[in-house]
């Protein structure tokens, strides 16, 4: 159930355009790289970023979401 749940899934390659955005994204909001990787890949794919991680995605971002903080 597991595999057939992840299979629906894409990757997204971290390419050169995904890794400068990535080291952009980390420098100008100073938040860890494995975030600024994954804010970077969404906006590579014009992907809206569903995150309850409202720490370090701005909710005011028009691409990014916090659905409800706790």
């Amino acid at each position: 159930k597991i595999r057939a749940f992840l299979d629906r899934f894409r990757q997204v390659e971290i390419d050169a355009e995904v890794a400068e955005q990535a080291v952009a994204i980390r420098r100008h909001h100073r938040i860890r790289l494995p975030d600024a990787i994954i804010w970077a890949s969404a906006r590579k794919e014009d992907a809206l970023l569903v995150s309850r991680n409202h720490k370090d995605f701005p909710s005011d971002d028009p691409g990014i979401r916090i659905p409800y903080k706790l």
